[in-house]
């Protein structure tokens, strides 16, 4: 694996997997909510992107990404 969406990672379950793809050497981009007050969260590395995209604009994603070979969604929008 290569490349990996994920949504919600700034919970605890996106952060600790954002964590392991790091080790894994796999490029990341984090969705998070335009304003997310809980952007610092993100593990920071050069591995991943964070990509602002409210979760009822997920049809507008794909022109923000590069591709990926998985997607993780653990957003959720009643945090």
């Amino acid at each position: 694996m290569k490349r990996a969406v994920i949504t919600g990672p700034t919970g605890a379950v996106g952060t600790a997997l954002i964590s392991e793809l790091i080790k894994q050497k796999t490029e990341v981009a984090a969705v998070v909510r335009p304003g997310s007050k809980r952007i610092g969260n993100i593990p920071e590395s050069q591995l991943v992107r964070i990509i602002e995209c409210d979760l009822a604009d997920l049809k507008s994603l794909p022109d923000k990404l590069d591709g990926a070979d998985v997607f993780y969604h653990f957003g959720w929008d009643g945090t």
